[in-house]
């Protein structure tokens, strides 16, 4: 139906209707909305692939318009789905996924990753879906990869003088519970309480004592936690609009404590990203984002971790151009990012990005965050849009040591 646009206004009069699609709409009874928030409420809706069908039609009133709707449940409530995925440092990988709806109660989702490939991984997820009130989930996930890494990220400099690199095995087991709820209705916000299962270990060093090789660090560690976002991007990869924001803090109260060396600690990190689309097929992105750790002391197990270039990474890890994977560590950092998407055609984009940051130890103690950056990185690359997802090439070189590397991906990130 016809809508007057002039106005962009609406009622929402009907009772049921207002509490049936509020979670998704975040529309209250006798509450106005733009129509611009009314047609992305309506996307997010049909995007949950809950219904079969959804009509609405505005009706004209005193005030703006009355929503009357009508919707067709989906009877679907279980799907299989299949990826595969190539990168530099997890390997070659298969995805298998599964997801259940309406498990336990009528708002509730179960879903498993199952990856399969060079380096196992695995992720589950369980909610219970209250849109604006409280929710209630559950997270688990195991994930382990090797990469060689700088001999200086685990051991003091006086023991790597003949020593450059390690051959290191990180595997991490992370379980949360969780309560959600939207925080004025854009920023999910998430507080809950984490255990993870840290492992690192190598067998570059061993000795008579340790014959198989050195483990680092190999502990449970307990934290609480909390989390908002705001996301607003018109794509996960290819942004060429929107705002995106994220921040996390962790208080690390208790733990097994492998090293002996344990007080508690708390991280924060934040990221903010803002794309932009000034002329047609030509959009920047531009990145902003900062860590801290309090009162760290010898607890190094979570610093911030950069280099290399991929999604998803877990923990402090972390992409930057010019450097390979944790390639730079340290517990506190600030780091720019600017990125151009040239998509010259349909679904196939030239890529260029220049990120700068200051990473140490402690860096906000000082002014040092402030002046002219320590580390720097360019990336030069090309993508494709394909059915398995982004198929990418990516040249990255940095000033600061002259050195350069190649990252290949294939597939959507998991």
């Amino acid at each position: 139906h016809r809508v007057d646009r002039r106005q962009r206004q609406m009622c929402i009069r009907d009772r049921y209707t207002a509490s049936y699609i509020k979670s998704k709409l975040k529309i209250d009874q006798n509450t106005t909305v733009s129509f611009k928030d009314f047609n992305k409420g309506t996307n997010n809706l049909l995007a949950t692939n809950n219904f079969d069908s959804f009509f609405y039609e505005f009706k004209p009133n005193d005030d703006g318009y009355d929503l009357y709707t009508k919707t067709i449940e989906s009877k679907n409530d279980f799907s299989l789905r299949l990826a595969v995925h190539y990168d530099n440092l997890y390997d070659a990988g298969l995805l298998v996924n599964f997801t259940k709806k309406r498990l336990l109660f009528k708002n509730d989702v179960i879903a498993l990753d199952l990856i399969l490939g060079s380096s196992l991984r695995y992720k589950f997820n369980y909610f219970i879906d209250k849109g604006e009130y409280w929710s209630v989930g559950l997270n688990s996930r195991y994930n382990e990869f090797t990469e060689s890494i700088k001999a200086v990220s685990f051991l003091d400099v006086n023991s790597t003088q003949n020593l450059n690199r390690l051959s290191v095995k990180y595997s991490d087991l992370t379980n949360q519970f969780f309560l959600q709820t939207q925080f004025r209705k854009d920023f999910p916000l998430r507080l809950g309480v984490e255990h993870k299962k840290l492992k690192f270990n190598t067998t570059t060093i061993s000795s008579n004592i340790n014959p198989e090789g050195t483990t680092f660090e190999d502990s449970h560690i307990y934290s609480v936690f909390g989390e908002i976002s705001f996301d607003t991007f018109d794509n996960l990869y290819f942004p060429t609009k929107g705002v995106l924001f994220k921040a996390k803090a962790n208080y690390y109260a208790f733990s097994s404590n492998y090293n002996n060396n344990f007080t508690p600690y708390s991280i924060y990190d934040a990221d903010f990203s803002y794309a932009v689309n000034p002329i047609k097929k030509l959009s920047f992105l531009f990145n902003a984002s900062a860590g801290l750790t309090l009162k760290a002391r010898n607890n190094s197990a979570l610093n911030f971790t950069f280099g290399g270039f991929g999604h998803n990474f877990i923990n402090n890890i972390k992409s930057f151009y010019g450097y390979d994977y944790s390639g730079i560590s340290a517990n506190s950092y600030v780091k720019f990012l600017t990125h151009l998407d040239y998509q010259f055609l349909k679904k196939h984009h030239l890529l260029a990005s220049v990120n700068y940051a200051n990473i140490e130890d402690e860096l906000f103690k000082s002014s040092n965050w402030l002046s002219v950056p320590d580390y720097t990185g360019y990336a030069l690359g090309y993508s494709y849009e394909s059915i398995i997802g982004p198929l990418e090439l990516k040249y990255t070189y940095s000033p600061d040591q002259k050195t350069q590397y190649w990252f290949f991906n294939i597939g959507f990130w998991f």
